[in-house]
């Protein structure tokens, strides 16, 4: 097909815009001289309040990264608590929320609690309502709490949400992903539709499970995004985690500094590739056509 028939609208979405002083410059670069359409923000980040005055300032579009496995809650401990852990004030974690919400430890109306306290959060921070959400470490794409969330965030006017699935055309692909991702990427298939239901706007693809760090390079994105609209996409979402690496001990969710992640090589490799002289036109050239959730 001519890249004419090919035409694909892609959001690119940089996550934890918030999460510190050195990831939020990034995200911001990636925008204005990459590719980067629009951010997620993490309103228990400890650069939130800056990350959201700058965002302002350049009118960029933001979306609420919603996080429950990692920090401090919004929320007041006693409303939700059973999302966090032993200490009883910060959340469980990445490593157990899976094991939380399969074995029902974790009570999804009070996940919706805490959805609402972090909505709230976010428009007090930009002075506007967030139209856009996806989960920190995907909590969203699971359906138990897809199940209760989906309803809160319609009546809450949010329009679009973040739907992590492994594209089929890149199916090959499943058995290198981490089997938290594994596990994410089928179960947001049927968080999905879960949402669709609830009138919640979803893009028809998703990209970046497979395309993190070292993964993502400006071939294999080209690769991967000629792959989906080949098959039949009009519409992709690509999750990138671009940055310059975080200080040790400045930023993070819960006073205790940033996480290897944050800290790592990866986060400038991704800003690089993003950044790319001429990635904008060769994306262009393939049919592409960038804009952000609120265009869909």
């Amino acid at each position: 097909a001519n890249a004419r028939a090919m035409t694909m609208r892609l959001v690119v979405v940089a996550d934890d815009f918030g999460y510190c002083p050195e990831r939020d410059r990034g995200i911001l670069q990636a925008i204005r001289q990459g590719v980067v359409t629009q951010t997620s923000l993490l309103v228990n980040g400890a650069s939130a309040e800056h990350a959201a005055a700058q965002a302002a300032s350049l009118s960029l579009r933001l979306g609420l990264h919603f996080n429950i496995t990692e920090g401090l809650p919004c929320a007041p401990r006693d409303a939700i608590s059973t999302l966090v852990g032993d200490d009883g004030n910060t959340f469980r974690g990445k490593a157990h929320i899976l094991d939380a919400v399969d074995t029902g430890a974790l009570n999804p109306a009070q996940v919706v609690t805490e959805l609402l306290a972090q909505l709230g959060r976010f428009q007090q921070l930009t002075g506007a309502a967030a139209t856009h959400v996806d989960g920190h470490n995907h909590v969203i794409a699971l359906p138990r709490l897809a199940a209760a969330l989906a309803p809160a965030l319609a009546a809450a006017g949010v329009r679009s949400v973040r739907v992590p699935c492994l594209p089929s055309c890149l199916s090959s692909a499943f058995s290198t992903m981490s089997p938290f991702l594994q596990r994410i990427a089928t179960d947001a298939e049927q968080a999905g539709a879960i949402y669709r239901a609830a009138g919640l706007k979803t893009t028809h693809a998703f990209l970046g499970l497979t395309l993190m760090g070292p993964a993502l390079t400006e071939d294999k994105l080209l690769h991967a995004l000629e792959a989906v609209a080949s098959s039949g996409s009009s519409t992709c979402e690509l999750m990138v985690h671009p940055g310059f690496r975080s200080a040790p001990g400045v930023g993070g969710c819960s006073g205790l500094g940033p996480d290897e992640f944050s800290m790592s090589d990866d986060r400038e490799h991704e800003l690089a590739v993003l950044c790319g002289p001429g990635l904008r036109d060769r994306m262009a050239q393939r049919g592409m056509s960038l804009c952000s959730f609120d265009d869909l």
